[in-house]
């Protein structure tokens, strides 16, 4: 579950609104499964160190909690080649596998080794407190669970392979194997993705047959963490996200998987085998089909799916996945030393106590670990593996929302400085600006894709009355008002306008050979850079601030105009157009 990659937002899909062609589509529902699985896997926990709960007597739903996991896996071999695809369909470049790793390290690392830190400074804390009680401790072992060699085997992410002996915080096997798989996809994916259909559905059989294998040999539990088994159940599970994501992106009955209907279906078929306690192999295979209807839909469950508490939840998922264990670590530790206390033997109503009480817990504990150690840690991390340059995101509503990243500009004339990024409001990434065969240079109605000559700056007030100003319409049909450039106040070495965009409006990828400000004066909206992962939330109070050179977009979000006042920092407006856009209107 670890390396899922950065939330993804509710996206334009068969409704008829435009797609942006150029940037990774974001796709709905996926954060708001994950954060479900992860308090699914949170309650399976908790119930089990609390028999006197007995779930099973009502449902066999809880104590399946430990497929989610597996339904993890699925997921992120749907998102990573989603977010991947057009770096490694064609081919897989040195640079560009290093680039994917050092994504991913950054990704899951910070807060791994944080709750391995988090164990390892609770342990050292409890001996120096038996040693000032009783003059002695027991000396944190060499081997085995929660040893010297774990935490050398954590560091470097090799605790999946054998977790019984290698784990501090036991729930972070599943990130370690999934590492395993991120090693793996970009030598994997180009070979899948020119595959034919016979090829995958061949595949699709293999990995089935797999499963049923592993089902075979573990008499139907898929609750492996440890050893072979382990990796078994990952691999497959995660080659079975990328093959869904090439049958996702054929269309292959697109419009039936997008209804009520079928979402329903799953859900309630899903629901009803987890309830009975059905085989595991049974239920596994319901995981692909809930994630495409999730994603498909475009009926009325889309946006109760969507809502805010669930996205928040799945927001802060990976840190309740992987922080829980230490909630529960702490408590059980705490309980051991008090005379008379065994969860073994708690009551029912105790027991309901203890575990809501845990779950609140782990849920405030993962808020704080989202905002403070994944998010801060990530950009810290990708700066110091040389990522490139930040992206300003200015507005403490949306600095939490904000997964837009920026790469290093080339330098070439158009380049920006480092001075006048705050490090403090960005997120670092990878470099990734428009080459000469991506980029086709169209000339707008306000400028050349040349570079313009600098006139004198005046040396008098410059005065513009917004009622003078012609509106226009931009590729797409927004209304753009310019107010500073071009035509008027000749010399001033920057250009601004104010844009309105209707709902379901979206720009098309471009790029400007400087940097654009971006003030948010109504409405809501998502930005994105080309070729990163996740958006950055456009709401009024928020300023986004975009180098120059890098593949840029944004669409509208809600039912009402997103309008916005740009600053180009240069007298004319130049936009370098992915593809030549459509005609206005």
């Amino acid at each position: 579950m670890g390396g899922r990659v950065a939330s993804e937002r509710e996206r334009a899909g068969d409704d008829g609104r435009q797609r942006p062609s150029g940037s990774p589509e974001l796709l709905a529902s996926l954060t708001p499964l994950r954060g479900i699985a992860a308090l699914w896997v949170v309650i399976f926990h908790f119930c089990w160190y609390f028999p006197a709960v007995h779930p099973e007597r009502y449902t066999g739903a809880v104590y399946k909690g430990y497929l989610a996991v597996d339904m993890f896996f699925v997921l992120s071999g749907f998102v990573i080649t989603h977010v991947y695809k057009e770096g490694f369909a064609q081919r897989v470049t040195g640079r560009r596998y290093r680039d994917f790793l050092k994504a991913r390290v950054a990704r899951i690392y910070p807060l791994h080794i944080t709750a391995l830190l988090l164990f390892v400074a609770t342990a050292t804390a409890e001996r120096a407190v038996s040693y000032a009680l009783r003059g002695s401790f027991e000396p944190i072992p060499l081997l085995g669970e929660r040893s010297l060699g774990g935490f050398l085997a954590n560091l470097v992410m090799l605790q999946g392979l054998w977790a019984r002996e290698l784990s501090w915080n036991d729930p972070a096997w599943s990130i370690s194997l999934e590492f395993l798989a991120y090693l793996l996809f970009p030598l994997l994916f180009p070979v899948l993705w020119r595959a034919g259909p016979a090829a995958k559905a061949g595949l699709g059989g293999l990995l089935l047959v797999a499963l049923g294998w592993l089902a075979y040999r573990t008499g139907d539990y898929f609750n492996q963490w440890n050893g072979t088994y382990a990796i078994l159940r990952c691999l497959p599970e995660f080659l079975a996200g990328m093959l869904l994501y090439s049958g996702y992106q054929s269309g292959t009955l697109a419009s039936v998987l997008a209804t009520d209907a079928a979402l329903g279906a799953v859900a309630v078929l899903l629901a009803a085998l987890l309830h009975l306690g059905a085989p595991d192999l049974a239920i596994i295979p319901l995981f692909p089909l809930l994630i495409l209807t999730a994603v498909r839909n475009t009926g009325r469950l889309s946006p109760p799916l969507n809502s805010p508490p669930l996205v928040w939840l799945g927001d802060i998922s990976y840190s309740l996945y992987l922080l829980h264990w230490f909630v529960l670590f702490v408590t059980t530790e705490i309980a051991r030393r008090l005379p008379g206390l065994d969860f073994a033997k708690l009551p029912l109503a105790p027991s309901l106590a203890l575990i809501t009480a845990l779950i609140a817990a782990s849920l405030a504990l993962a808020a704080l670990s989202f905002r403070f150690v994944e998010v801060t840690g990530r950009r810290w991390l990708r700066q110091r593996l040389d990522f490139g340059r930040p992206v300003a995101v200015v507005g403490a509503a949306s600095t939490r929302r904000a997964a837009a990243r920026i790469g290093r500009a080339p330098s070439t004339a158009g380049a920006t400085s480092r001075r006048g990024w705050s490090p403090r409001m960005a997120t670092s990434s990878r470099s990734r600006s428009p080459s000469d065969s991506q980029v086709r240079q169209n000339r707008d109605s306000f400028g050349s894709s040349r570079w313009p000559r600098r006139e004198p700056m005046p040396d008098a007030l410059t005065v513009i009355r917004h009622a003078d100003r012609p509106t226009v319409t931009l590729p797409g049909g927004a209304a753009y008002q310019p107010i500073i450039g071009d035509d008027t106040g000749e010399g001033l070495p920057i250009r601004t306008g104010i844009q309105t965009s209707q709902p379901g409006y979206a720009t098309p990828p471009h790029s400007h050979p400087y940097a654009e400000i971006l003030t948010v004066i109504e409405g809501r909206g998502e930005a994105w850079l080309d070729g990163e992962e996740g958006v950055a939330m456009m709401e009024p109070g928020v300023t986004i601030a975009v180098p120059a050179n890098r593949v840029h977009a944004f669409r509208v979000v809600g039912d009402h105009p997103l309008v916005t006042f740009g600053v180009h920092t240069n007298g004319k407006r130049i936009v370098n157009y992915v593809s030549p856009p459509q005609s206005p209107g």
